[in-house]
């Protein structure tokens, strides 16, 4: 694996901050990767983005970025969240009417809002360049950029439940449930990257049922 991650993160924002003479002619690469539970896409971005580092650092050079878990922690210092919103970020979506309840009393962003911050990270991340991106619908969010290599990583079923019990020190029959469950949950998530339509029904419903007739300004970003 690839050294202090902490280390390889805080190289690829400095080598960003650097002044460039000239702005690059052809569009900087970035690759995301959509995965099935357990296929071991994380393990194998790493590797990727290792090879990267010695084949294509581009000029200026600047070190390849991996973006898995971190990305919610990304997505909230871009925002300015607090760190307990990110319980709130699962790679799935909630019960409309609930998120919308939970949003408008005030305990967390509401789950769109939180999935448009996502895309405008994601974005960013991505035209930057030299980044693999890993789930949260990147090859969605990506798609009318140009430059982007989107990869979908399977395996067989009974592989990745011996990967999953593997590296979770679990059983079979627990890492076959809770595949089952992240990958739903995940199909879940990227069907919801382009349809908004009934979680702003949702909440107009709910602040109806809270505020009367009054109207409440929502902004959705």
């Amino acid at each position: 694996m690839r050294g202090n991650s902490l280390d390889i993160f805080t190289r690829y924002l400095s080598a960003r901050a650097l002044p460039t003479v000239k702005a690059p002619s052809l569009p900087k690469p970035a690759i995301t990767i959509s995965r099935q539970t357990g296929a071991g896409a994380v393990t194998v971005a790493h590797l990727v983005a290792e090879q990267l580092d010695i084949d294509c650092q581009g000029e200026p050079p600047w070190p390849w970025a991996v973006f898995d878990r971190n990305l919610a922690s990304k997505i909230l210092e871009d925002h300015n969240l607090s760190t307990k919103v990110e319980q709130s970020m699962p790679e799935d979506t909630r019960f409309p009417l609930t998120d919308a309840l939970e949003g408008l009393l005030g305990l967390h962003p509401i789950t769109w809002t939180l999935k448009e911050y996502a895309k405008e990270t994601i974005r960013r991340l991505a035209t930057k360049g030299n980044v693999i991106l890993v789930g949260r619908g990147g090859a969605i969010v990506t798609a009318s950029l140009p430059g982007i290599l989107h990869v979908r990583l399977m395996a067989p079923f009974d592989f990745r439940v011996r990967h999953f019990a593997e590296f979770y020190q679990t059983t079979a029959e627990k890492a076959t449930h809770l595949i089952r469950e992240k990958d739903e949950g995940r199909r879940r998530y990227v069907q919801s990257c382009s349809t908004p339509m009934l979680m702003i029904l949702c909440t107009t419903l709910v602040n109806r049922i809270l505020h009367g007739d009054q109207k409440k300004e929502m902004v959705y970003s």
